[in-house]
């Protein structure tokens, strides 16, 4: 049932309770009233599922799209911009190699790290991968905001498809809070303020990471109205957590998320047997990807940010402009990094 159908018959109901020969003890007065207020919703709903109508929600929350080119120009340090062109292939990939080959396959995965919208492709990361091993078809997968969730679920879709010899898994710190929508609802820095796919009691479910989001799910005239107040004071409460002035740090959904996270693992691990997999940490080393690599036996990177760190001191820029993503050197750095890593542990890669 419709919700501008259920208010009207709520609508009506009580104006009958409240009206028919005032059993109730009310004035009509009172009774016009409400059902004025009421009959005003209704309206106010009906207006505005013709004027915004509800968009599905795609099956990983949001999805970079298939066989498309986007074109912009990524402002610099020294003041100038430069064209960056973006190409993505079957299923939203950046790379989509022949899976009819006889050659082993890599999957590299991940969020906007590897979706890398500020390089043009062939200077992502794992570009370097692609030269120093010309024995392999390569399979990436990225999208901007993603959580262990969605890129399970990207795995999950594609595996018996590409039929992968290894996994590359790249991790942020914000993994862990986008995969719990109680920790990703009370924070700002790393909210998407879209739906997304939560894993809950063994089954996926759909939820914006906003206060009341069941009542934005339901409601047009009311996703509108709290919409706009998000607009006015969700970037100042960005600024504000980013400057320490706000909480961000929340211990109970951070144990939480870990737990999820695990359960998540868990999928992936019966998904993919023996299939090799190395985890690298993009943003900083954190406790709750320390931990996930120790309980599930998992090859995990550990010198990747201070290698960064380190190259950063040495007077090298690393990242773009207006955020911590790598920019044409990072990526050079970390691609070398993980060819250098790979070379070493002949187990992965042969």
């Amino acid at each position: 049932m419709s919700l501008v159908l259920t208010l009207f018959l709520v609508s009506f109901g009580i104006w009958i309770l409240l009206s028919w020969e005032d059993i109730l003890t009310r004035k009509k007065e009172i009774s016009l009233f409400i059902l004025t207020c009421l009959v005003l919703l209704v309206v106010a709903e009906a207006v505005s599922y013709i004027i915004i109508p509800p968009k599905p929600i795609s099956r990983y929350g949001w999805q970079p799209e298939a066989n498309s080119e986007v074109n912009w120009n990524m402002p610099h340090i020294n003041g100038t911009k430069k064209r960056v062109l973006i190409k993505y292939y079957d299923y939203g990939f950046k790379r989509w190699g022949d899976i009819n080959s006889n050659k082993s396959k890599i999957l590299v995965i991940g969020d906007s790290f590897t979706e890398m919208f500020y390089v043009s492709n062939g200077q992502e990361y794992y570009s370097y991968l692609e030269k120093a091993f010309p024995g392999y078809e390569f399979f990436v997968y990225g999208a901007s905001g993603y959580g262990t969730l969605q890129e399970y679920m990207v795995l999950n879709d594609t595996f018996d498809l590409i039929k992968p010899d290894i996994i590359l898994w790249q991790f942020c710190g914000n993994d862990f809070i986008n995969n719990l929508h109680s920790y990703e609802s009370k924070v700002f820095l790393n909210n998407n303020r879209v739906y997304r796919p939560y894993f809950e009691n063994g089954n996926i479910i759909y939820k914006k990471p906003r206060p009341l989001w069941w009542l934005r799910k339901y409601s047009r005239f009311f996703a509108f109205v709290l919409e706009k107040y998000d607009n006015i004071f969700f970037e100042k409460n960005v600024i504000a957590e980013r400057e320490g002035k706000i909480k961000s740090y929340y211990p109970e959904e951070q144990k939480k998320s870990l737990k999820i996270t695990e359960e998540i693992f868990r999928l992936v691990k019966d998904k993919t047997l023996n299939t090799p997999i190395l985890l690298f940490e993009a943003c900083f080393n954190t406790l709750e990807y320390n931990t996930l690599c120790s309980d599930f036996n998992l090859t995990c990177d550990y010198g990747l940010r201070e290698h960064l760190q380190n190259k950063e001191k040495e007077g090298y820029y690393l990242t773009t402009v207006f955020d911590g993503h790598w920019n044409e050197a990072g990526n050079k750095l970390v691609g070398e990094y993980l060819v250098n890593y790979l070379k070493n542990n002949t187990f992965l890669i042969r």
